[in-house]
Formats: structure tokens, C-alpha cells, sequence
């Protein structure tokens, strides 16, 4: 296995050298763009080399295919920018019902066909145009299917109805979504195309992304040692995840399942902040029995069955690339072999025990009985090392000793059995395994449960609505993946009216008011944090008028020491020990801002990928004409330090 270090430019290979010079500055999820002071070590033979659409490798350094119908004002099917974000806005922002739909847009095209006005016509006719020329968006598609399962038992006429039902399941090609993913343009530079382990430290090693942990690696070595024709490709790990929560109010009181999947390549920071790296693949049928026949071993093996046999028909289409490599386009721009390997469930203990076939209370990874089963923020970091890893134990170990006060002293005198304070014992195996959870857990599943389930429900007709939630999920990947298209050739430029006024030959300067926004998530890698005055100024005015306001006759004698400490920063003389007669004098206007821009690193969900962040701060007497709003307080903690 070949080691190399980016700090010393050292390699035991030739060829990996190559690649070494090549990937000088990486980008991680934890870290800027910057030289990195980590040893990776790649897998030698799984190595997601670079093909042409026939599999054929491509020589070093050759430039992706051209892109089909990539010119920089194809924004087919819309008419123009403008009609996409109108689209984008009516159905997935604001997600408007169709009856509201149409009268927007009647009342639009009244509107433009009156004498007084010259507005162009609406962009759509009614909600059923706005619903056609959205699926006539190639990227993204994915089309829901059906099929059905049944007891495939001898049935007799008085046999229990759920042997004489037929269930129904809505799927989609599992393959068509994986597809979709790999080609996203909005994952570039955020997944991993090859399997590595990353070492920061002599013996340090360290676990992130699902690629860098050990389960990645010891499948990339056992496929590749079966087959000699696996190698130089690229291993493609399958996450399924399902959200205990039912749908039986969403869907006429038929119970279905929601199945999601996303593929191991992408970065946890990509699914974290729901970038479409999960999606709504399945409805699984829920089969009911009356009470007196649903506590039968009979039924609970049959529901089972039903589970497995639906994932077995849904996962199917992967088969055949399991064992032979297809080629797939990727967000780089070119085409690599994939191979398919099913990977970790993200699931709840309930679905746990459907899925390991056990009995309930027992533990789904290794042998323990109830008797034995017996907090977990360090988990939670979106990078593990070994010393993080031996701090879980030992919180581990503190816990397990610590507990038995509750038995001693006779709130739980039985001990315990408890399976998901048992899981605690698998987490540092998991994490070595399958890298953070900060992004392959559970609330990954919960939150997109909102989006694919619960707001298409709010919106259907409630009248056998589980048609037009799968329809509308359908749309919704469509106007994702036709934004990531528009995003990458680069047709998002300035704002919508600028760019429509100057394509007409109009040259105007638009302001655009982002402190209009209290909160919004940054792209891009961490950086330091800032803190800018909106662009929007509310007054300006003599500084005389600013002191009668404020009451402070110091504020111009404290401005000229300001404009000091400003101007003569290298100086070792401090405003304070210079007569204010030598400081800057300032008699001119004062420009007043009610709000700042505060930009900082805090990776969390609601940050962008990056962990950037941005909020505004209101330091407004009069917020929205009705009452003050002072967003932060000055504190002086000590006042021999300098600064804030």
C-alpha cells in the first residue's frame, strides 16, 4: 500500500507521486483550502480512474467531454431566468396550491392586456402549464413506479384478509437516482471518487466521510481481489435510510413506509444541509390484520417478508453493476466505472429489528440477550480521531459505572434493558467503520421526511393524495437538478432584472438589499469571520445633529482617537497617551446604519456547505415602524484588555 505526504513531497511510488503533485491543496469538510498537513493513504487499486463513455481509460490530464446543449442561454424548458425563478418560487418556495396558481396567473395576464399597463403576458397559463413545462426538464428525472405483493400462501375463504389483500409499493429505479446523483454539478468537489485513509499524526488516524473508514476500505480490497476487472474503478456505496413515521393520515388511511437513499461518495456536510444527496426512493406497504390475528408469529413473519422482498424488487436494478462496473457521468465532468456495493440503514431501533430479523429488545449487530443490554455529544463532531474516539470510551466506561446509582437506590431496582443505551457500545466500532455520524444519522431521515411527506401531503387535495405527493416530489428533484445545470454554466449572473435590462441593450445599476434577510447560509470553504455594514444606509447628518441625539458630547473627541488607532496603527504610541490636539479632527457627516452583516464559521445545518454562515444584525430604533430591536449587547468583561 503506497504512503505519501503532502508536507515533505515524499512518495514510495512514481505514480502516486504524480497524483500527490496533483492534489497539493484539497478541500475537506473540516478544513480551508490550504496546504494540508495530513498523510492519505489511497487504496492502490480501486482507484476511480477516468474513462470515456465506453469505459475506455482516458491519458493523464484530459479534459472532460462537452456538455450537450450547454450554451449559457439554453434554459429550456423555461422561455428565461426570469420564468424559472417564477416557477421555482409558486411551486417549491412557496409551494402554492393550483387553485391559487391560476388566479395569480389570471389575474396577471388581465392585467397585462389592460390599456394603461405594458407588462409582458403571464409566463404560464394556468397551474396544469406550469406543472407541464416543469416535467419537461430532463435533469433529475426519476419516475415513480408501482407493484404489488400478496401472500403467495394456499388461501381459503375464511383465511385472515391480510393473506387475501393486495398491498401496493411506489418505487423508483433505484439506478436512475443514483445516476442523478453522480452527475449533480452541485456536488463537485464534495465527494469522494476514491476510497483513503487520512492520518494527521504519527498513529493518528482520522474518520469523517463514510470513504475514509475502514468498511470502504476492506470492501474496495475484497472486490478488488475477486476481480481483477474491478480494478481502477469506482466504489459506489448505497445509504438507505426510513422514517418510522407512517403516512396513513397523508394517504386515506393506507399506512406506507418512506425508504430514502444517498450514496456513501458524498460528503456528510452535503447531507447534512439537504442538498438533495437524499431522496425519497420508496413507499412501503404497511400490511394491517385485524387484533386478534396481528399478534400471531404468522403475521409478524409475513410483514417481514413483505419489508424484505419490497427492498430486495426496489434495490434490484443496482444488481447487475454490483458485479460488473457501468460507467456513470460524475460532477467532475467526466465518466467513471462505477461499482455498486449496498452500504449501512440509517434507521431507528424499530426498524432495526424489521431489518435484522430479531426479536424486540434484543440487539441487531452482535449476540446480546434483554438481560444484557445494558451520552453521546462527542459523537456528534463531523470528524473522529483517536483521541476523540478514546474520550468516548472513557465518557462510556463513567456512564456504565455511574448508573447503577439508579439501581441502588431503587428507581430501576431490575436493572436495565434498555437497546439504545446499549448502542452506545457499538459507536466507536461504527464510527472506524462507516466515518462520523454527523450526517448519516437519523435526523438526516426525520428532517427530509418534511420536505417528501409532510408538506406534499399539506398541498394535495387530500383525496387519494399519495399520487400527487409522489408527483410533486418528481418535481421537486427536477427543479433542483435544473438549477444545479443553470448554476454550472454560469447563467445565475447578477440580479434577475439587471440581467434581463441589459440583455434588452439597457445598462442600469441595481442594488440588491440583502439585509433583507435575517439569516441565509454562505457557500463556499470556512474563512474568518467578518462583520460589514448593510449596503442600505438609513440617514446621514453633521455630527453636532448625531451627539444632541445620542447625548454624548465625547463622541467627536473619541472619533478623533479612533482615526488615529486607525491611521498610525505601527506607531507604539496609543490614542490615549497622544493630546487629542495631534489626533485627526473630523467636522464632516456621519452616515447612520440600522443593521450589520455578520459573517462566521458555525457548522450546523443550517450553515452552508462550508459551515459559513451569515445573520444580520438589527441595532434599529424603530424596527419595521413599530418598536426597537437591538440584536447584540456590548459587554466589558475586562477593561485592561484590548478590543471587544
Amino acid at each position: 500500500m503506497a504512503t505519501f505526504c503532502f508536507r515533505c513531497l515524499k512518495c514510495d511510488a512514481a505514480f502516486q507521486r504524480k497524483k500527490h503533485l496533483a492534489t497539493h491543496y484539497v478541500r475537506t469538510h473540516h478544513s480551508q483550502d490550504s496546504l494540508c498537513r495530513s498523510t492519505f493513504r489511497f487504496h492502490p487499486r480501486l482507484t476511480a480512474s477516468k474513462c470515456d463513455e465506453n469505459g475506455n481509460n482516458l491519458p493523464p490530464g484530459a479534459p472532460p467531454p462537452p456538455q450537450q446543449d450547454s450554451g449559457p442561454d439554453n434554459w429550456f424548458p423555461f422561455e428565461d431566468r426570469s420564468t424559472f425563478h417564477i416557477a421555482e418560487l409558486l411551486f417549491k418556495k412557496v409551494q402554492m396550491s393550483a387553485g391559487d396558481i391560476d388566479n395569480l396567473l389570471e389575474f396577471w395576464a388581465a392585467r397585462s392586456v389592460s390599456a394603461s399597463s405594458d407588462l409582458d403576458g403571464a409566463p404560464f397559463r394556468d397551474a396544469q402549464d406550469l406543472y407541464n413545462t416543469i416535467d419537461l426538464i430532463e435533469h433529475g428525472d426519476a419516475p415513480w413506479e408501482s407493484f404489488e405483493v400478496r401472500y403467495s400462501g394456499p388461501v381459503v375463504a375464511d383465511s385472515p384478509t391480510w393473506k387475501q389483500t393486495n398491498y401496493r409499493v411506489y418505487y423508483r429505479n433505484t439506478r436512475t437516482v443514483a445516476h442523478n446523483m453522480l452527475k449533480n454539478p452541485d456536488f463537485d468537489k464534495k465527494i469522494d471518487y476514491t476510497v483513503f485513509q487520512e492520518y494527521t499524526g504519527p498513529g493518528q488516524r482520522q474518520y469523517s466521510n463514510l470513504m475514509l473508514g475502514d468498511w470502504a476500505w476492506n470492501k474496495s480490497t475484497t472486490i478488488a481481489e475477486a476481480d481483477q476487472a474491478m480494478h481502477r474503478s469506482m466504489l459506489v456505496p448505497i445509504i438507505l435510510g426510513a422514517d418510522k413515521t407512517t403516512v396513513s393520515v397523508a394517504t386515506g388511511q393506507n399506512d406506507f413506509h418512506p425508504v430514502y437513499m444517498s450514496l456513501g461518495n458524498v460528503h456528510n456536510s452535503v447531507r447534512r444541509v439537504h442538498r438533495d444527496a437524499l431522496l425519497p426512493i420508496a413507499f412501503l406497504a404497511i400490511p394491517k390484520a385485524c387484533r386478534k390475528e396481528e399478534d400471531t408469529d404468522e403475521f409478524w413473519i409475513f410483514q417481514k417478508q413483505v419489508y424484505h422482498a419490497s427492498l430486495a424488487k426496489i434495490l434490484s436494478p443496482l444488481r447487475a453493476a454490483m458485479t460488473t462496473p457501468e460507467v456513470v457521468w460524475c460532477p467532475d465532468g467526466h465518466y467513471h466505472c462505477a461499482i455498486y456495493e449496498l452500504g449501512l440503514f440509517i434507521a431507528d431501533y424499530p426498524e432495526q429489528v424489521v431489518l435484522a430479523g430479531i426479536v424486540q429488545g434484543w440487539c441487531p449487530r452482535c449476540q446480546a440477550t434483554p438481560e444484557q443490554l445494558d451520552f453521546c455529544y462527542l459523537a456528534h463532531r463531523s470528524a473522529h480521531n483517536n483521541d476523540t474516539l478514546s474520550q468516548m470510551q472513557e465518557a462510556l466506561t463513567r456512564f456504565h459505572e455511574h448508573r447503577t446509582i439508579f439501581e441502588d437506590t431503587g428507581i430501576h431496582p431490575d436493572g436495565f434493558s434498555l437497546p439504545r443505551q446499549h448502542t452506545l457500545n457499538h459507536y466507536i466500532d461504527t464510527i472506524c467503520n462507516f466515518g462520523s455520524p454527523n450526517g448519516i444519522c437519523s435526523s438526516i431521515t426525520e428532517s427530509k421526511h418534511i420536505r417528501a411527506v409532510k408538506e406534499p401531503w399539506h398541498h394535495s387535495s387530500k383525496n387519494n393524495a399519495i399520487g400527487q405527493m409522489l408527483l410533486t416530489n418528481q418535481h421537486l428533484d427536477k427543479l433542483v437538478a435544473a438549477c444545479a445545470d443553470f448554476k454550472k454554466r454560469n447563467m445565475f449572473w447578477g440580479s434577475v432584472l439587471g440581467q434581463a435590462l441589459q440583455a434588452a441593450g439597457q445598462v442600469v445599476e441595481v442594488e440588491v438589499a440583502e439585509d433583507e434577510l435575517d439569516v441565509m447560509d454562505i457557500e463556499g470553504p470556512p474563512e474568518s469571520s467578518s462583520v460589514t455594514l448593510t449596503a442600505r444606509q438609513e440617514f446621514s447628518c453633521p455630527i453636532e445633529v448625531i451627539v444632541d441625539q445620542l447625548q454624548q458630547p465625547d463622541l467627536p473627541e473619541l472619533i478623533q482617537c479612533f482615526l488615529y488607532d486607525q491611521l498610525y496603527s505601527n506607531e507604539n504610541l496609543p490614542s490615549s497617551d497622544v493630546p487629542l490636539a495631534d489626533c485627526p479632527s473630523f467636522a464632516g457627516c456621519v452616515k447612520i446604519f440600522h443593521s450589520a452583516r455578520a459573517t462566521f464559521h458555525a457548522p450546523n445545518k443550517l450553515s452552508g456547505l462550508g459551515g459559513m454562515h451569515r445573520e444580520i444584525i438589527q441595532s434599529n430604533p424603530s424596527w419595521q415602524n413599530e418598536y426597537e430591536r437591538y440584536d447584540t449587547v456590548l459587554i466589558d468583561r475586562d477593561a485592561d484588555q484590548d478590543g471587544m
